[in-house]
C-alpha cells in the first residue's frame, strides 16, 4: 500500500483522489488550504487525515504527492515534496513560467525521485498506438499534422469564473489550460517545436478575460503543423490528422476512433 497525498482537492484533485481510492493500493491523505474543500472531500471520501499545512502534510512521510494546485504554486511545492523524498505528479502546466524548473529536476535526479506532468494523452491507448505507428514507418514520412479541437468549457468547468482559470498567473487561460494538451502530444509524436506562431483571443466565454481561442502555426523539425482550440462550440470534439508521405492517420477522439 504506497502513500499518497493529494494537494489540493479542486475539481482535478478530487477526481485524483476517486481514482486512487478505486485502485485499493493507495493510503490517502489529502492538504488543503480551503476549509470547506477540505472538509467536504474528507467527509464525502472518508479521508482519515487532511491538513490545512503542506509541512504538516509532508511530516506524515508520503511515498508521493499530487500536486493539483494552480500552476503558480507548482514548483516550490514540488521542491519541497522533493526535498522530503517524495515521488512527484504534477498537473500541467508544470508552471507558468521557468524558474525553478531547472533546481527541481536537479533535485530529482539527486534523490533517484520520479517526476511526471499530468499530460494524460500519452497513456491514450488511440495516441499510443499512433506513436508505435509513426516509429514503426509503417506510413512513412511525417509531413503535416493537423489538430482541430474544441468543447463548451461551461459544461464541464462550470465553476470556471472562481478558479485559477480566470487568471494567466495562476495558470490559467485556454493555452495553459487545456491547449499545451495537444502540443505536448504533437511533440511526442513527431520531436520538438522549434519555430511557432500563433494568434489568441477572449472571443466568448463570459467572466473572464483569459483567452479562449487559440490558432498556432508550428515546426517541427521538417514536420509542419497547424492548431485550433477552443472553449466555447457545442460539440465536445478533437481531431487529430497526420499527413505521411505514404498514408494518413486521424485520431478522432471524441468518438475513440483511429483511421488510416
Amino acid at each position: 500500500m504506497h502513500k499518497v497525498l493529494v494537494i489540493g482537492v479542486g475539481s482535478i484533485g478530487e477526481r485524483h483522489v476517486r481514482c486512487f481510492l478505486r485502485t485499493g493500493r493507495a493510503e490517502l491523505s489529502i492538504c488543503e488550504i480551503d476549509d470547506e474543500s477540505r472538509e467536504r472531500i474528507k467527509a464525502h471520501y472518508a479521508i482519515p487525515r487532511a491538513y490545512e499545512n503542506l509541512d504538516d502534510a509532508l511530516s506524515s512521510r508520503p511515498d508521493a504527492v499530487v500536486i493539483a494546485t494552480p500552476a503558480n504554486l507548482h514548483i516550490p511545492m514540488a521542491l519541497q515534496a522533493a526535498d522530503s523524498d517524495c515521488h512527484l505528479f504534477i498537473e500541467k502546466p508544470i508552471s507558468t513560467d521557468a524558474r525553478g524548473i531547472g533546481d527541481l529536476e536537479q533535485r530529482v535526479h539527486e534523490r533517484g525521485l520520479i517526476a511526471q506532468v499530468g499530460y494524460a494523452f500519452r497513456h491514450y491507448p488511440f495516441a499510443t498506438a499512433v506513436k508505435d505507428e509513426l516509429d514503426q514507418g509503417r506510413w512513412g514520412i511525417p509531413l503535416h499534422l493537423t489538430v482541430v479541437s474544441g468543447q463548451h468549457f461551461p459544461t464541464y468547468r462550470p465553476a470556471y469564473r472562481d478558479i485559477y482559470y480566470a487568471q494567466h498567473v495562476s495558470g490559467g487561460g485556454a493555452v495553459q489550460d487545456g491547449f499545451t494538451h495537444f502540443l505536448d502530444m504533437a511533440q511526442w509524436w513527431v520531436g520538438p517545436i522549434d519555430r511557432i506562431i500563433g494568434d489568441v483571443g477572449h472571443l466568448c466565454l463570459e467572466g473572464v478575460e483569459v483567452e479562449d481561442t487559440v490558432n498556432v502555426l508550428a515546426r517541427h523539425g521538417n514536420v509542419m503543423g497547424s492548431y485550433h482550440f477552443n472553449q466555447y462550440q457545442d460539440p465536445n470534439e478533437s481531431t487529430l490528422t497526420m499527413e505521411c508521405d505514404k498514408g494518413t492517420l486521424c485520431l478522432e477522439l471524441f468518438a475513440n476512433r483511429l483511421r488510416t
